[in-house]
């Protein structure tokens, strides 16, 4: 009489693993977004502006947004991890695209590229197509936007933009070792 034994469910470990590094990845995410804009907002508080506060106000709203979709993954909701993450950035952007000149390029660029990242080492496997897709084509279409905005827009402190510029390449190095890694038995 043969005895069968149950295999191990590769599926559930691989989730597992996509769950844990979702969670990870949309933390520091999250931590490195919030520590930005903190750092921003203190600088226009001790400056005394009143309006301008507003616009590192959006980075921490997206940076808290991206703690809640961390929540998510931990829960094993990724697909709504990655959405909420989506919103969150890409919103931010729009607002910021509404305030100020010469941050939406840039800012919009990143992002994609973060999101893309996000979405490659996150989704499942059916779903990843479909979210760098849509992904790119809300970057290309909020590129336009702020190509092509019609009103007049404030000018960004060259600090600040440094602040954005140095807090997204951080974010940008973490994805990549992050989807290096998932690779590494290659």
């Amino acid at each position: 009489m043969t005895t069968l034994q149950q295999q191990p469910n590769v599926t559930s470990l691989e989730e597992e693993k996509r769950t844990q590094r979702a969670f990870r990845l949309i933390l520091v995410i999250g931590l490195i977004i919030t520590l930005a804009s903190s750092l921003v907002f203190i600088r226009i508080l001790s400056e005394g502006f009143g309006p301008d506060l507003l616009d590192p106000g959006a980075g921490i709203i997206a940076g808290i947004l991206c703690l809640v979709a961390a929540a998510l993954a931990k829960r094993h909701h990724l697909t709504a991890a990655v959405c909420l993450i989506v919103i969150a950035l890409f919103g931010a952007d729009l607002f910021l695209i509404y305030r100020l000149t010469e941050v939406g390029l840039p800012l919009t660029i990143i992002f994609t590229i973060i999101l893309i990242l996000i979405a490659s080492q996150i989704l499942p496997p059916k779903q990843v197509s479909y979210g760098i897709v849509i992904i790119f084509a809300i970057g290309a279409i909020i590129m336009l936007l702020d190509l092509f905005w019609p009103l007049e827009r404030g000018n960004i402190n060259r600090v600040d933009l440094q602040i954005i510029y140095v807090a997204a390449l951080i974010i940008i190095g973490i994805s990549f070792v992050v989807a290096l890694r998932q690779f590494s038995g290659f």
